[in-house]
């Protein structure tokens, strides 16, 4: 049985080697964070696009009760 320890993880998942591949110049710590401000921007960006598509909808379906 392998021990939490010994598992390697895949390094398409290995969010550290990530980081270090996209900020080569930076150390373990600052590349990590780096790459989560990344993500957090992109997941904040795919947020705001749906809660439009959402007000949108919302909105038609307003127009379309009032019709």
């Amino acid at each position: 049985m392998a021990t939490p320890q010994s598992r390697s993880i895949p390094v398409s998942k290995d969010l550290m080697h990530q980081a270090k591949i996209k900020y080569p110049g930076y150390d373990n710590q600052q590349a990590l964070t780096m790459l989560m401000i990344d993500e957090f921007q992109k997941q904040h960006e795919t947020d705001d696009k749906q809660s439009k598509l959402i007000n949108a909808q919302r909105g038609e379906n307003e127009k379309l009760k009032g019709a």
